[in-house]
């Protein structure tokens, strides 16, 4: 058996927030307060709503860091 590393963060784009599983290589690709656009991640329920990376997802950095509303960074700090 392999103890596989796993790390959960909170994303937030202008419409909602959630909560998004990674795995692995991937957690060492993101840092806290910057924009990233993920891609091919999967939808999961357990208790609430998350989302949770495969090995086919992928986290590219945006150029330009995006700037939230209000509400978006409420219901990020709600979650």
């Amino acid at each position: 058996r392999k103890e596989l590393k796993k790390c959960e963060l909170i994303i937030v784009d202008s419409t909602a927030a959630i909560p998004l599983t990674i795995w692995e290589d991937m957690i060492d690709k993101v840092e806290n307060e910057k924009s990233y656009l993920f891609s091919e991640l999967r939808v999961g329920f357990f208790e609430k709503k998350y989302l949770n990376a495969t090995k086919d997802s992928q986290i590219t950095i945006c150029s330009e860091q995006i700037m939230l509303s209000s509400e978006s960074s409420t219901a990020a700090e709600e979650l």
